[in-house]
C-alpha cells in the first residue's frame, strides 16, 4: 500500500502539507496527493483548490526527485467556495488548480536543472561536514 496525502489535513493536523509528502517520499510511501487546500485560521477542512504556486513548486520538486508518481496522481477533490454552482465555475476551478500544478512542475524542473535546491542545501549543510560537531551527528 502507499498513503494518499492531503495538504488540508496536514494543516488541520499543524504542520506544512510539504512535509508529509517530502517524508512519504522519502519512505518510498507517497501513492497519491489529494490536492486540495483549506485556509490555515479557519481550522476545519474546506478543500478548497489549490492556487499557491509556491507550495505546488516544491511538492512537484518531491514528485521529480521520485521519479513521478508509480500509483496514484493527483486528486482534485475540490469544491467552489462561492455562491455559484454553475458547472462552469467547477470546470474553472479545476483548470485554475492544474495550472497551479503546472506552473509548479514547470518552476521544479528548472530549479532542478539548475541545481537551485541542491546548491542551496549544499551551502545551508556546509558546517556539518566542515565543524567538529556535525561530523559528530553525521558519524
Amino acid at each position: 500500500f502507499k498513503l494518499n496525502i492531503e495538504p488540508n489535513h496536514t494543516t488541520l493536523a499543524g504542520h506544512e502539507a510539504v512535509h508529509d509528502i517530502q517524508v512519504a517520499s522519502a519512505y518510498g510511501m507517497l501513492g497519491s496527493i489529494d490536492s486540495n487546500t483549506g485556509d490555515t485560521l479557519l481550522g476545519w477542512d474546506t478543500d478548497n483548490f489549490p492556487m499557491d504556486v509556491a507550495q505546488s513548486t516544491a511538492v512537484m520538486g518531491i514528485l521529480l526527485d521520485q521519479g513521478g508518481f508509480k500509483t496514484g496522481g493527483l486528486n482534485f477533490d475540490c469544491k467552489v467556495r462561492r455562491e455559484s454552482v454553475d458547472p462552469v465555475d467547477l470546470f474553472i476551478g479545476h483548470i485554475g488548480a492544474m495550472d497551479t500544478y503546472a506552473a509548479g512542475l514547470r518552476r521544479a524542473a528548472a530549479m532542478k536543472e539548475e541545481g537551485t535546491m541542491k546548491k542551496f542545501l549544499e551551502e545551508r549543510y556546509l558546517s556539518w561536514k566542515t565543524e567538529v560537531i556535525g561530523k559528530k551527528i553525521e558519524a
